[in-house]
């Protein structure tokens, strides 16, 4: 799979920021030495933004999370998978409690994911009647490390950022929140 033509003058790259860059500079290298002319131009954004971004043409490629349902006429190649895991602060009232079940949640305020128009992702599905949204990790990361609320993280984003942010769940979690 391309990121792009050949003939290509300008790579516009649009990435979920839910994925971590720890390759991009290796892949920028290799299209620097092998496209020296060609433009580049990083773009983040939610995935179904991304799916916008590249629709309408603004975008050449995007990295996104492949929890979205793919329109026909985008070409898709799986890169890897990411793990996703319930997060919370760890004053939170949820940190001292054993979760063993996802009702126990929805007891709570859930900080859900969701572009700019408005449009979740089956990934981030609400599952709280209380929900406040954000269109990106990065806010989601630091309103549940204030104790606002909880919510499905990338396990990498956590790791590399300073916070109090504790993992619940691991009962139940770890089943289903692996996205490609």
């Amino acid at each position: 799979t391309q990121l792009f033509s050949a003939q290509a003058s300008e790579l516009v790259l649009a990435i979920d920021e839910g994925i971590p860059l720890t390759r991009l500079p290796d892949v920028l290298k290799n299209l620097e030495q092998q496209f020296p002319q060609l433009q580049v131009e990083c773009l983040t954004a939610s995935s179904p933004d991304i799916i916008e971004l590249v629709k309408s043409e603004r975008a050449t490629t995007g990295i996104i999370l492949s929890d979205l349902q793919m329109p026909r006429h985008i070409d898709f190649t799986n890169l890897g998978n990411i793990a996703f895991d319930v997060y919370v602060s760890s004053d939170h009232p949820l940190a001292a409690q054993r979760i063993t079940h996802i009702d126990q949640l929805k007891q709570y305020r859930q900080l859900v994911i969701r572009s700019k128009s408005a449009e979740p992702g089956s990934l981030n599905q609400a599952l709280s009647p209380d929900i406040w949204y954000a269109d990106n990790y990065y806010i989601l990361l630091e309103l549940a490390n204030k104790g606002f609320g909880w919510c499905f993280l990338p396990e990498h984003l956590v790791a590399d950022s300073p916070n109090t942010l504790k993992k619940v769940g691991d009962d139940f979690t770890k089943l289903a929140w692996q996205v490609n």
